[in-house]
């Protein structure tokens, strides 16, 4: 009789821990304030960055690398690891939409892609990772400016007062904050 209940109770407490109890809320919540898209021609090649906003609910693990993912509607996932570090952990995540890859993953227009964060312990292995924000999808193409310098975000520090711009080509500024 103590041996039933024993294993019992033990399978009762295995089933208790194997269900989950609810997603927990992400860490961090993506949106897309509308900046303008930033084109730069690393080697001729014609990449778009793609500049988001997230929100942190709690505090970035510095100890962690974080990685910005594109997945394409053809289920490819291309992962980025994220370029300035301090400013993505005050919320400025940026996205690279390299030419190669979409066209390997046949991105055309009137497509969606979807944008996400994920973290990795220094130590882990290369698939131990963690999502850590929502999925924010975006249509094909944005209906944005295209600018040649990266976009002034509510993140970026202020520019000095000597700031040279040639003619033509002003620092696009960030959009006025929602009141």
């Amino acid at each position: 009789m103590r041996a039933l209940s024993a294993v019992f109770l033990a399978s009762a407490l295995c089933l208790a821990v194997a269900v989950p109890v609810g997603a927990a809320p992400p860490q961090l919540v993506l949106s897309d304030p509308g900046y303008p898209l930033w084109e730069i021609r690393p080697l001729e090649r014609r990449v778009y960055v793609l500049t988001l906003e997230g929100d942190w609910k709690s505090a970035p693990d510095r100890d962690a690398v974080y990685y910005v993912n594109v997945e394409f509607p053809d289920g490819g996932t291309v992962e980025q690891r994220v370029g300035d570090g301090r400013l993505f952990r005050r919320g400025d995540v940026q996205a690279l939409l390299i030419e190669y890859q979409w066209k390997k993953h046949h991105f055309e227009r009137g497509d969606r892609l979807a944008v996400f964060v994920t973290r990795r312990d220094a130590a882990s292995v290369p698939d131990d990772q963690e999502v850590v924000s929502n999925r924010l999808e975006v249509d094909w193409p944005l209906d944005r400016k295209v600018v040649r310098l990266p976009p002034r975000t509510r993140f970026t520090p202020p520019e000095p007062i000597d700031a040279f711009h040639p003619e033509g080509e002003e620092s696009p500024s960030a959009p006025a904050p929602d009141k």
